[in-house]
Order: C-alpha cells, then structure tokens, then sequence
C-alpha cells in the first residue's frame, strides 16, 4: 500500500480516503502509515538478528522452541514474547548441541569421553571410567585398590601401600627392606638375601660352609658344617678325611671341640675291611659274610691248644661248656677276635693275645669262668667284660692311646 499526501498551498488539507473506505484527513492517513510502517521495520530487524544467532546452529536447530528466547520464529511467522499465535513452537534444551543449557555441567558437542567433558554433559572426573587423555594414566571406575589402578587414578605400584591381587603377597608402603616386606613386595624369608626380622644374617643362599648358613644364623664350630678356610672338621663332619689322609696309622679319626682333627686314636681301631672268601677249615662253626666262628666245646679240641684265627677274617671263639678252652692260647689276627665264655671254668687260665688287632673277652656266666685269664693288648682297643667277679689279668701293650681296659672284674 502506498500513501502519498498531498498538500495545498495556502489552504486546508482535502480528504482523502483511507484502506478502509472511510474517508480521513490526509494527517490522520499519513499518521497510521507511518506506525505501520515502524511496526514492519521493528520485526524485520528482530528476525536479522535472531537469524544471525542461529547462523552457527543451522535452520533446523534454530526453528526448535526454546523458552529463552522472547520471540519464536516458525515457518511462515514471527511474534514476540507474549504472542499469543498459535503456529509458534518453543525450543528444548539437548545435550550434545553444543550450547551449556540448563542442567548441563558442560557441553562441547561431541561424544568423545576422554576430553573435559563426557557425552553425557558432565564434566570428567577420576572414577568415571573413562581415562581422560593428558590428565589420567588409567580410571577403572571404581574405588577397588586391590586391582591394576588405585584411588587418584594411576596404576598399581609396589610401594603404594596397597596389595595388588596376583601380583604382589605385601605392600607395606615403605622403603624399609629389614621389615615383613621387603622392597620388591615379597614378603621376608631366609635366604632372600636381607636380613629380616628375626634374622642374623641372610647370604641368599644355600651354602652352610660359608659364614652363614641356610637358617640364616652364622656359622660356628659346632653347628655340624665345616666352615671352609676356617674349621678342619665339625662333630661327625670330617670332610672324608681318614687317619691314613693325616700320614698316620690306620685308627680312628675324630673332630675336637675346637673344630680340628683329633689323631689320638688313628693308631687304634680296626681301619681295613676283612677280605672274607671261601670259608677256611678252621672255622669250625661255619662263615657269616667275613666272620669265621670257631667253636670250642667241653673237653674239645681247644683244651690246653691253641687256636689261630684265620688271616683275611673277623674271628669269632665261642668257648662252650666245662674247661672248653681250658688253658688255651687264642691268637688274634689284624681284623681283630672276640672270644665268649660261658660254663665252669670255660677259659679259666687262657691267654688272648691281640696282637694288631683289636679283641674282647667276654666272661659269661659259669663259677670260675674266666680264672685267672689273661688279655694281652696290641695296638687297639681291647676289653674284658664280666658278668661276675673274675680274678682276671689285663696286661697293657702298645700304643697307649688304645683303651684297655675291664668291666665289671677283679
């Protein structure tokens, strides 16, 4: 519609006739148009600036109701706040457009969880589950310090103070590597190399003729290890050694207290084994492995004689019965005798002589059994035992290193 006024020179104003068929006078036309016209430049300029604010968001975007703006626009109208037209439709608020509504922590239009703000507009935090790049090494989502990450988000590490299942047996938090657990989360023990609590010592290994053996205790004499470079030998541990190793006579190599090799009995004692073989004639009482017996019996053979033991064989005289050995001479060999009596005056008078080896006579039961018998030692040990008083003789011989000696005898 196009109003053109009209004025004339020097006079009134004629009328004119408006759009509604009224006629009017040309200032009150002029005046309804020039309102009109204001209005239409009001709204135009309203729709420039709502459309340059969605230019960022798109049409579509745009055109959604939302109850911050004062005016909505819909297809085909305009209207502001307070309009009452009924093709207008209110914008909602939608997490992930980019814009922080209210209700949203944050809201950078993506939906990726490992930036400052997960998808779902809240911002990243430790204990989301999602590890969030440049600020967290790991984030399992839950408060569990017994897993691969603990609280604060990072991972499991010896020396946090926590147990890791499967992985480590303690975790006490400290560098102290003398308590229960030790630097490395094992939990102390003997022969880990540290010495611990209730430890000595601890060389880490299993060696016990060192300084330190493998109770973690130190090494001393009489703990039965001979301790290399420092003791000879340690109770019964004498390193394999033998008299004949110290360039002494066969005997019995023993260990002092002082951890050294005691020699006071290498010339005594039976060091060779017995040769055995075919059993001689004069084992009267047959051969067990290398032991020949020879019996002697009551008004026998051996009243008054002598009997030799064979060589090569551990000889054993069984004197059984009334004066069986009588006056008899027993000659021992290098593998040493023993000679039993037993009955009335069974070895009364006899004479064992030891000679190299070591011998016992043992006087049984019987009056008289062994009157005025007579042991002679040699170079090892010898014995008379009786089982009742005994007018008996001892006589000493040899080395006197060697025991000779009587039990139970006059």
């Amino acid at each position: 519609m196009t109003l053109r006024m009209r004025s004339m020179k020097g006079s009134a104003a004629s009328l004119s006739t408006g759009v509604d068929g009224c006629r009017r006078p040309p200032r009150a036309i002029a005046s309804a148009a020039l309102a009109k016209s204001l209005y239409i430049v009001r709204v135009g300029r309203l729709a420039r600036i709502l459309l340059g604010a969605c230019a960022g968001l798109g049409l579509a975007a745009c055109l959604q109701p939302n109850p911050d703006f004062g005016v909505s626009v819909t297809e085909g109208s305009s209207s502001s706040s307070g309009s009452s037209a009924s093709s207008t439709t209110a914008a909602s608020p939608t997490c992930g457009d980019g814009v922080i509504d209210p209700g949203e922590a944050c809201d950078d239009g993506n939906d990726d969880n490992t930036d400052a703000c997960l998808d779902s507009c809240v911002a990243a935090r430790c204990g989301d589950g999602f590890v969030q790049v440049g600020v967290e090494p790991c984030d399992d989502g839950n408060d569990v310090n017994t897993d691969a990450c603990v609280g604060g988000c990072v991972p499991a590490s010896c020396g946090d103070g926590f147990v890791q299942e499967g992985v480590e047996e303690c975790d006490d938090g400290n560098g102290d590597n003398t308590d229960a657990c030790s630097n490395s989360c094992t939990a102390a023990a003997c022969g880990d190399g540290i010495i611990g609590p209730g430890e000595v010592c601890d060389d880490g290994n299993g060696d016990n003729t060192d300084d330190c053996l493998n109770t973690c205790v130190p090494a001393s004499c009489g703990d039965g290890f001979v301790q290399a470079g420092v003791e000879s030998c340690d109770g019964d541990d004498l390193g394999g050694q033998l008299c004949a190793d110290m360039g002494l006579p066969p005997g019995e190599l023993a260990c002092s207290g002082a951890c050294d090799f005691d020699t006071s009995s290498c010339a005594c004692g039976n060091s060779q084994a017995p040769l055995g073989g075919m059993c001689p004639a004069a084992c009267t009482g047959g051969c067990d492995g290398s032991t020949c017996q020879i019996d002697c019996f009551g008004g026998g053979d051996c009243v008054g004689g002598t009997v030799d033991c064979p060589d090569g064989w551990i000889c054993r005289v069984f004197c059984s019965g009334n004066n069986a050995c009588n006056g008899t001479t027993v000659n021992c060999n290098e593998y040493g005798c023993d000679v039993e009596c037993n009955q009335l005056e069974a070895c009364s008078g006899a004479l064992i002589q030891c000679g190299d080896g070591s011998c016992d006579l043992t006087c049984g039961s019987g009056k008289d059994v062994c009157l005025n018998a007579e042991l002679r030692c040699g170079a090892n040990d010898s014995m008379i035992t009786c089982s009742q008083p005994q007018a008996t003789t001892l006589t000493p011989a040899g080395s006197s290193a060697c025991a000779c000696v009587s039990a139970g005898c006059d």
